[in-house]
This record gives C-alpha cells, sequence and structure tokens, in this order.
C-alpha cells in the first residue's frame, strides 16, 4: 500500500487511541487553514509543526500499521525540512 499524508492521517484518526495525538491530528486542517499567521510562517511549516507534535504523541500506538505510519511520518518530517530549508 502506498502511503500519503492523508491515507495516514485518515488511518491515524480510526487507530489512534491517544488524546493527546488524537487533538493534534484534528487540528491539522485548521494548522494548514491559519499557516502563516504570528505563529506560523507559511502553512507548509504550521504542517510540519503538527505533524512533528503528533509523532510526539504515537508512543501507545502499537502494530504494524503503526509501525508503517510510524516511519512514513518520520520520513515525511525529514523531507519537508529538507524542502523548508
Amino acid at each position: 500500500m502506498e502511503l500519503t499524508l492523508g491515507k495516514v492521517v485518515s488511518i491515524m484518526k480510526q487507530e489512534v487511541k491517544n488524546q493527546y495525538a488524537l487533538a493534534y491530528i484534528k487540528a491539522l486542517p485548521e494548522a494548514v487553514e491559519f499557516g502563516g499567521n504570528s505563529l506560523y510562517a507559511t502553512a507548509d511549516d504550521a504542517l510540519l509543526t503538527q505533524v512533528i507534535y503528533i509523532q510526539a504523541n504515537l508512543s501507545t500506538w502499537r502494530g504494524d500499521t503503526a509501525r508503517q505510519c510510524k516511519a512514513f511520518l518520520k520520513n515525511w518530517v525529514k523531507d519537508k525540512r529538507k524542502e523548508l530549508a
């Protein structure tokens, strides 16, 4: 299965039980919408920050799907940081 950020977010919305991670997952659209305001320089910065917060709260999510999604997010963050540098 080819993962995209959208697919990973959909999977996380269904499977993640950590309330802190879920709050950040649910806030992703708002982070992008309000990117460029005084809190974030751009929508990309806002999205990157939200994904990093989500990663920090996924430690209790287990299983094959979790491992695949966490690996995707790790690589996505690394690529996005290079892109924004």
